[in-house]
């Protein structure tokens, strides 16, 4: 669910970026230049650098999103881990429990035979 509401707000984000930059400067961009020490006509002028200034509170809040994904994946694979491990240790030890009956029953068998 989150997964897929970050990767629908990046898309609508990285759109209005590129429809914004199309129409060329306005206001609207919210881009902050002295900020971050580049020259107004250098961002005009590329377009990466002006996708990554414009619309600065919409992108934070896409990257606190981000954050909150990327925890829950993290989360996710740690506990699936958990429980391939449990799984695994359940099986090996359902197996070893298999094999010493296997054992016993062959060595009662052998020994009826033997007698």
């Amino acid at each position: 669910m989150v997964g897929s509401l970050y990767y629908k707000n990046w898309v609508d984000l990285e759109k209005n970026k590129e429809k914004v930059f199309a129409e060329g400067y306005s206001t609207i961009w919210e881009a902050d230049f002295n900020a971050h020490g580049v020259e107004k006509q250098d961002v005009i002028n590329s377009k990466d650098i002006c996708k990554y200034l414009i619309f600065p509170k919409a992108s934070d809040d896409l990257r606190a999103l981000q954050r909150v994904f990327g925890y829950l994946n993290v989360k996710m694979t740690d506990e699936a881990t958990h429980l391939f491990q449990s799984r695994a240790k359940r099986t090996i030890q359902s197996f070893t429990e298999f094999c010493k009956e296997q054992i016993e029953i062959v060595g009662a068998v052998s020994l009826f035979f033997s007698s």
